[in-house]
């Protein structure tokens, strides 16, 4: 087996404890690291070790006091939707009057997003401070702690019970998606029996809800999972995004044939769903309309998928967000081919900010409520080429279906309900939240 493929085994795959999980990714990384040289987390970890981070400026009290952020890594806005919507529930915090102090678990230094969070008014824990431990940050601030978001179920496993210790203060805890949902539906379409992740991840993700206080998801229907595991817990519908402006409609005129997909590939669902598109689902649209293209965005796309004959794909790797934006505006057609998954895709959000036709399959629908009425939904890739060749050759019907794309996502997708979300009363009385180990 390759190397980086035990470590991704141990490191993500066997349920080993959270605390351990650090420590082995490091011990591979000195033990090995040309093995893994050219890997995002392996760079970032070198950089740490060689480059300083940049310092925290100075600023006055924010009036409501701190939250303190955390998660495995420094957000990447412009590289996946999870860190863009982490971005964002940042921004949301701190206009709403909260100090926000971000401390990133792995302690990786990200050049250029470290110093873009830092220019927010974000105090990102780094270097000396992260060193001394994740106790030792809280207890610091504890007389101004007005309450800790954290993501990421095996880290709010292992970091919630030392919050509990320190501080008598709400936590939210951010969900994304819920993971044994996502491994259950990659396993049915894989036709394979479930792994013991999945089966593990079971009674990990309720006992993170149980210990923690807000317990937030994008979709209606993992807040009806989370309450039917935890009833009774205080669980709320966050927007995935929230935008400021919005996409105008598209001009009925004119046939299409510039198609668009924006992914991360280092997301398996992602990567499934692109090798399905190539080789399903393009034969079939070739046969019917010769003359299309296909503009892919985002990072990680495996050499596996880039060799797959399909010369109508045009691979532009990781983009800004001011040319996924063109991006958006430029395009005919948005396709989110997913075949497994959980929760709101990103993908699909943005598609609807920019009023962009989208065709997509179940998956890419989840936890958006009637959005079967204004985008194309299809299983089978001949229903799904064939819902590509439609859109494209009718101006009219795009025109329309942007027109409403836009409504739905100006309903959703706000600050106000970012805001809504996010808001805490004052400290609940001690709480002796637990989850096992």
């Amino acid at each position: 087996m390759h190397p980086r493929a035990l470590l991704r085994l141990l490191a993500l795959r066997v349920p080993i404890p959270a605390r351990a999980r650090l420590p082995l990714v490091l011990a591979a990384y000195k033990a090995a690291g040309p093995v893994f040289r050219g890997s995002h987390h392996y760079e970032a970890w070198r950089r740490s070790r060689t480059a300083a981070p940049p310092a925290n400026a100075e600023r006055a009290p924010g009036p409501k006091g701190l939250v303190a952020v955390i998660d495995q890594y420094i957000p990447r806005p412009d590289r996946d939707s999870g860190s863009r919507a982490l971005w964002q529930m940042i921004e949301c915090l701190l206009a709403g009057g909260w100090d926000v102090a971000f401390w990133p678990h792995f302690g990786w230094h990200e050049p250029g997003y470290t110093e873009r969070l830092q220019a927010l008014g974000v105090e990102v824990i780094l270097g000396a401070q992260h060193r001394q431990g994740f106790e030792r940050f809280l207890q610091s601030r504890s007389g101004r702690l007005g309450a800790v978001l954290v993501s990421r179920p095996l880290l709010a496993r292992e970091l919630v019970p030392a919050v509990r210790a320190a501080a008598k203060v709400p936590i939210l805890y951010n969900g994304v998606d819920i993971h044994y949902e996502r491994l259950a539906l990659e396993a049915r379409t894989q036709g394979r029996a479930p792994g013991p992740e999945e089966r593990w991840m079971q009674s990990v993700e309720p006992a993170v809800w149980r210990a923690c206080d807000i317990i937030l998801y994008p979709s209606q229907d993992e807040i009806d999972e989370v309450l039917r595991r935890v009833p009774g817990c205080d669980a709320r519908l966050l927007p995935l995004f929230a935008f400021d402006s919005f996409g105008t409609p598209r001009a009925p005129s004119g046939g299409g044939s510039k198609l668009f997909m924006v992914a991360n590939f280092n997301h398996a669902p992602n990567v499934d769903g692109m090798r399905w598109l190539a080789t399903e689902v393009l034969p079939r649209l070739r046969a019917l309309r010769p003359g299309f293209t296909l503009e892919v965005a985002g990072i990680g796309a495996p050499q596996s998928l880039r060799a797959i004959e399909a010369p109508e794909v045009r691979w532009l790797g990781p983009v800004s967000d001011e040319h996924l934006d063109e991006l958006y505006r430029a395009s005919d057609l948005s396709l989110v081919p997913l075949r497994f998954g959980a929760g709101v895709k990103g993908k699909v959000v943005e598609a609807l900010r920019w009023g962009l036709p989208l065709v997509t399959t179940p998956v890419g629908v989840q936890g958006l409520p009637r959005l079967e009425e204004i985008v194309s939904i299809h299983e089978d890739a001949a229903g799904f080429a064939q819902a590509i060749d439609e859109l494209l050759r009718d101006p009219g019907e795009r025109a329309r279906r942007s027109i409403r794309m836009i409504e739905y996502a100006r309903g959703r997708f706000t600050r106000e309900a970012m805001a809504r979300a996010l808001a805490f009363a004052t400290p609940r009385a001690a709480v002796e939240g637990k989850i096992a180990q």
